[in-house]
């Protein structure tokens, strides 16, 4: 078979080269580049064609013919169909190295950072959270499960049901309440864990547990809704914390902006270290982060909270005198916050600039636009997902036009 003739549902035999973004592994064949689903590097595999985008195909592995040392036994028989935990057949240790390889490619080829400076930053590693199971499991305090005659997720990008009688990443208070409920009406339910229990029930279904979520961090607490967005792994918020704390030096009277807030969470953390005497505005257009942010944290004569999208935000506040401003808190979404953000963030020279990222591309594609007048003093990055290809980092950025 030729490249020309490769198709959708094809399958070839390949060798695997290396992993890349987004949770695949890359080979070739004919000359053709395949991003492939299921596979470790080095490894010669049967793999499907399942889609293909220009001269780019995608493929899942079918067979493995000569398997990598670090494959192993998924703890869970639905981890490869269902689109939750893609790296469940990769040693968990391994997963931190293939997380790493990740972070630095996504640096070195879109952050415009010298090849030194990039190596540097990523030195320590994408690192286990401290006192996680260290085996990958019972982490995670959301989720979503689809009751139809037993409890399903769904398919890697799709609809399609699948079966998940026993999901090893929830963690066993989330399981035991999914077991304790018996035929519920067919539907979609949330299913999230705090700290007065966990809630399972839909939109219109309540089925068992607490109907809000409470959560604490940094002396505040916050009462949530099951639909209202909170870290799947609490610890993570400390750690992210600490790695500030080692950082940045924020003193009392200084002024912070905490954009993509959300519920407020780094708000409540700037507004311990800038005292009476400073202001933390935090911004966020999701209606029900916004509502559980201003429960909690309305009190404070310190916290502004500003319920807008984080542009329009910006094009508000961008008036004559510009607002003195030492630093900005951004947590944007997967797809980042673009340049067109950036450049208005720019525009107000805050002396730091904190970004918290859930995807590496986004980020490095980010710390471009920065560069132009800013520099990365620092990152740090965790896997607060694993047997995910997903990872959480935090880049600290200071103002500097040497």
């Amino acid at each position: 078979m030729t490249a020309e003739q490769l198709s959708v549902g094809d399958r070839v035999q390949v060798r695997v080269t290396k992993v890349v973004h987004g949770g695949h592994f890359l080979a070739h064949f004919a000359g053709r580049t395949i991003f492939v689903r299921g596979a470790l590097d080095g490894e010669m595999v049967e793999i499907e064609i399942t889609s293909q985008r220009k001269k780019v195909y995608f493929a899942e592995t079918v067979a493995v013919h000569e398997p990598s040392a670090h494959r192993v036994i998924p703890p869970c028989s639905s981890s490869f169909a269902c689109g939750g935990c893609d790296f469940q057949y990769i040693d968990v240790v391994y997963q931190l190295s293939l997380k790493t390889q990740v972070l630095l490619e996504s640096l070195r080829k879109f952050s415009g950072l010298h090849e030194d400076q990039a190596r540097q930053l990523v030195a320590t590693g994408v690192r286990a959270l401290p006192n996680a199971h260290h085996d990958g499991s019972n982490w995670r305090q959301r989720s979503r499960f689809v009751w139809n005659e037993g409890w399903h997720m769904r398919r890697h990008s799709s609809h399609e049901l699948i079966e998940t009688p026993d999901c090893t990443i929830i963690t066993q208070q989330m399981r035991n309440a999914l077991l304790q409920v018996d035929a519920p009406p067919p539907g979609e339910y949330y299913l999230v864990e705090g700290t007065n229990g966990v809630h399972l029930g839909s939109s219109t279904n309540h089925l068992s547990g607490p109907m809000l979520l409470d959560h604490k961090a940094f002396g505040v607490h916050w009462s949530i809704t099951p639909q209202t967005f909170w870290q799947a792994d609490p610890l993570l918020i400390n750690e992210i914390a600490n790695f500030l704390d080692q950082t940045l030096t924020i003193t009392p009277s200084e002024s912070w902006w905490d954009l993509f807030g959300g519920t407020g969470v780094f708000a409540a953390y700037l507004s311990l270290y800038v005292g009476q005497s400073g202001h933390v505005t935090s911004v966020d257009s999701d209606p029900m982060a916004s509502h559980a942010a201003s429960a909690a944290l309305g009190s404070q004569g310190n916290i502004r909270l500003i319920r807008a999208d984080t542009e329009e935000f910006l094009d508000q506040v961008n008036g004559v005198p510009k607002p003195e401003l030492q630093g900005v808190i951004l947590d944007p979404p997967r797809a980042g916050a673009g340049e067109v953000v950036i450049r208005k963030i720019m525009s107000f020279e805050p002396a730091s600039i904190v970004y918290i990222a859930c995807d590496p591309v986004a980020l490095s594609r980010d710390i471009r636009t920065l560069s132009e007048k800013y520099r990365v003093v620092d990152l740090r990055a965790w896997d607060a997902f694993p047997m995910s290809h997903h990872f959480e980092t935090v880049a600290i950025l200071k103002y500097d036009l040497s």
